[in-house]
């Protein structure tokens, strides 16, 4: 996470005549983009961290985010993939000490530092 958020921050500071973003058609203009993407991230970060005013599972915040995004996750596929980021969200607050991880009764559990 702290890696995107860098790369968008390098993003909006080059001057190129196209861009080729991944998820979009080709652009010559990227600062939308970029602002949008950073919005969402840090929505995302905020709503994280939000739901960590009690300890709670990784799969618990990973339910709740679906449920408040309005996601139905019916594949396997599709929960392992939103795991995987949730995950680098969590791994980001982290890293930041915006929180803590503790393991009680042999389960991993995220909370505010």
């Amino acid at each position: 996470m702290g890696s995107h958020l860098k790369t968008l921050k390098a993003l909006s500071e080059t001057s190129h005549n196209l861009y080729v973003p991944g998820h979009t058609k080709p652009t010559e203009n990227i600062t939308g983009l970029v602002d949008r993407n950073l919005e969402a991230t840090q929505g995302i970060l905020s709503d994280v961290y939000g739901l960590l005013d009690e300890p709670r599972t990784s799969e618990q915040v990973q339910a709740q985010l679906c449920t408040s995004y309005g996601l139905d996750l019916d594949v396997v596929q599709q929960y392992y993939l939103i795991h995987t980021t949730v995950m680098a969200y969590l791994g980001h607050l982290h890293e930041e000490k915006k929180i803590t991880a503790e393991l009680k009764d042999n389960t991993l559990r995220w909370k505010r530092a």
